[in-house]
C-alpha cells in the first residue's frame, strides 16, 4: 500500500506519481478528495485517508491505485517494509545517487539514527559524594 495519486495528470501519465498534481489534496488533508470520510464513530466523522489510505490492525481502507495485490503465501515480514522503507531507499538510490541499472553500491547499516547533537559535556570533574 502506498500514497494516492490521480492517475490522469501529466506526471501520473508519465509514471511519476510522486509528482502527481493532486498529491497534497489526496494524501495530507485527512479526507477524500470530495471532503468526505469513510470512517465515523457514534455519528461523528473520523479523519483518515492520510497518504490515501487508513490502516488498522486487521483492515485497511484504500484507493485501488495505491494497492498492490500479492500472493497469500507472500511472507509478511518481507512485505512490511515495502511501503516506506523501500520506496524512500529506492528513490534515494535511483534519483539522488543516480545508480545505473546493473551497477552495485554499498549500504552501510547500523549507523544509528539521526539526532540533534547533544551539547558537549563538561570536562570538569564532579566532586565525589563518597566518604573515605
Amino acid at each position: 500500500m502506498t500514497f494516492d495519486s490521480c492517475g490522469h495528470c501529466p506526471s501520473c501519465l508519465d509514471h511519476h506519481i510522486s509528482y502527481c498534481q493532486e498529491f497534497f489534496l489526496r494524501n495530507f488533508l485527512g479526507a477524500r478528495t470530495d471532503g468526505s470520510s469513510a470512517l465515523s464513530a457514534g455519528g461523528e466523522r473520523i479523519h483518515g485517508n492520510f497518504f490515501g489510505q487508513s490502516s488498522f490492525a486487521t483492515h485497511a481502507i484504500s484507493h485501488e491505485l495505491n494497492v498492490l495485490k500479492v500472493p497469500d503465501t507472500a511472507p509478511l515480514e518481507l512485505l512490511g517494509p515495502l511501503a516506506c522503507g523501500i520506496q524512500a531507499g529506492a528513490g534515494a538510490v535511483m534519483n539522488a545517487l543516480k545508480v545505473s541499472v546493473g551497477k552495485s553500491f554499498r549500504i552501510r547499516l547500523g549507523s544509528g539514527r539521526l539526532l540533534r547533537p547533544e551539547p558537549p559535556r563538561s570536562s570538569a570533574r564532579q566532586p565525589s559524594s563518597r566518604r573515605t
